[in-house]
Parts: C-alpha cells; structure tokens; sequence
C-alpha cells in the first residue's frame, strides 16, 4: 500500500476509534490505545515528525515493527523509520538506552 494510502487510512482508523470512545463513553481498551498509538506513528513519520514512546502489547509491537520494516523495504519510509520505530514502542530499546 503506498505511503499516502496508508496514512489516510491510518488516520480513519485513528479517528474512528476516538469518535466511538467518545460517542459511547466507554473506556479505551488495551487494544484501542495500540491501534492509535501505531496510526500516530504512521502519521508521524509521513510528516517527518518524531512520537513519543509508549507500550503496546509484544505481539502487537511485533506485527507492527513488521509493517514499518515492509514499508521501509519498499521505500514508502525512510530508513530510520524502523529506529524511530524501536524507540517509541520497544520496551527492550528503552530498557538498552536507559542502562
């Protein structure tokens, strides 16, 4: 999916997400909070912007690391999308800069 595709799509689901929270007032859930998180990666990096850290679940973080890696590969992303990537969600890059 090329890069502008992605990011509309990626700020949809965003927003979707928060309009249901806001529309139902239920909580966010774990999930919830994941998605949004990645789509403002995704977001973020299309504008050259940096995000800030934040923990989604491992399985999630994987899958996601994947998706930043295909686009790199098929140079949707610049390069250091995946190190920008490792720094705002992997626990063990924090745990590695924080030691």
């Amino acid at each position: 999916m090329p890069l502008p595709a992605l990011v509309e799509f990626a700020e949809k689901q965003r927003k979707m997400i928060e309009q249901d929270f806001t529309d139902r007032k239920f909580p966010l859930t774990e999930e919830d909070f994941s998605i949004i998180n990645f789509c403002r990666f995704v977001e973020a990096m299309a504008k050259g912007s940096d995000m800030p850290s934040c923990i989604v679940p491992y399985e999630h973080e994987r899958f996601y690391r994947g998706v930043i890696q295909r686009l790199v590969d098929a140079r949707e992303l610049p390069i250091y999308a995946v190190r920008q990537f490792d720094a705002a969600f992997s626990p063990v890059f924090h745990e590695q800069v924080a030691a």
